[in-house]
């Protein structure tokens, strides 16, 4: 049950501040906001992987509460279909596809950097 209170703790934080950082105001012709939210989590996922590892020797409470929650709260991943979907609606197909391949690329780029910048703090 305590696993569970971790998760919900975690992934209310997490979805309350992914909602105060969609309202920063961007002028771009892609969802900025959701491409920089989802670089955050996904350093801070990378980042709450390698310091779980090292240093709290894979604590499934701290694991529950950072990674499965507030990291899962937090990312905004699942909106890349809507959104490029939308782009698409709107003829925007080089833009929607830019951002779809570029999506991706930044979250593995960002889960990587947070890895290394944990591996580095160890």
């Amino acid at each position: 049950m305590l696993n569970v209170i971790m998760v919900a703790i975690g992934g209310a934080s997490g979805a309350v501040l992914r909602y105060f950082m969609s309202m920063i105001p961007f002028k771009a012709s892609f969802p900025a906001a959701t491409l920089l939210i989802n670089f955050c989590a996904c350093f801070l996922m990378g980042f709450f992987a390698g310091f779980i590892c090292n240093k709290c020797n894979g604590d499934e409470r701290l694991t529950n509460l950072l990674q499965v929650g507030f990291c899962g709260g937090f990312s905004t991943l699942a909106l890349i279909g809507p959104e490029t979907l939308s782009m698409f609606g709107e003829g925007r197909i080089i833009v929607g596809s830019v951002y779809a391949v570029g999506t991706v690329i930044v979250a593995v780029a960002a889960a990587a950097l947070g890895q290394f910048v944990a591996n580095r703090l160890a």
